[in-house]
């Protein structure tokens, strides 16, 4: 769930510096600004977040009207702690594919630092989701005429690296395309895909 949350997520964070640890958040970015000055002083850098390139999409994706909240919090932080590393999170799913390379421009225009793109698991049972209990996955997963699209997108990306920093290597980008159809074609089976995140590790 979201770290934001939790009362003891601070308390959390000061254990793993007290540890030589360096503490990360990834939060979904709603309530960053009413957490500003305890962001700063914990965290070295966030990962947020960014399900799209503007209002329409980013709250189709989370099925609320988060963007106004989410631009805000992220404008604040920039300028109270500007200081702080900012990765942003897009997670790929039927209602962004079309909108994968300009989401990465725009994560640039924001100010993050960095951009990491997976895609999105409908096979875990993360975060005590069942997966029989996603009830309309051909609102999520993209059909086979979406692929095509999606392939083109993560191309646009390959050649853009000097846009932005991208965590996700050539090869993991191609991953993130095999593992929408992998998901397309098992959709609602019992099997399962060992997980989208094949994602670049890097050092802050």
């Amino acid at each position: 769930g979201e770290p934001l949350l939790n009362k003891n997520v601070f308390k959390f964070a000061s254990l793993v510096k007290q540890s030589n640890k360096t503490p990360i958040l990834m939060t979904n970015g709603i309530l960053i600004d009413r957490f500003l000055d305890s962001i700063k002083n914990f965290f070295k850098g966030l990962w947020i977040s960014l399900d799209g390139p503007n209002s329409e999409v980013i709250n189709y994706v989370n099925n609320k009207n988060i963007h106004n909240c989410l631009i805000r919090g992220i404008s604040k932080l920039k300028s109270y702690a500007p200081e702080l590393y900012l990765v942003a999170c897009l997670t790929i799913q039927r209602a962004n594919i079309r909108h994968i390379f300009d989401s990465m421009i725009f994560a640039k225009k924001l100010g993050f630092n960095r951009v990491n793109f997976q895609a999105l698991d409908t096979s875990s049972n993360a975060f005590g989701r069942d997966r029989c209990q996603v009830k309309d996955l051909k609102y999520l997963l993209c059909n086979r005429s979406e692929l095509k699209l999606l392939e083109v997108e993560l191309e646009k990306v390959k050649r853009g690296r000097n846009i932005i920093e991208i965590d996700n290597d050539d090869e993991s980008l191609d991953y993130i395309l095999k593992y929408m159809v992998m998901s397309l074609e098992l959709d609602r089976s019992d099997k399962k895909l060992g997980g989208p995140a094949n994602y670049q590790k890097r050092a802050w």
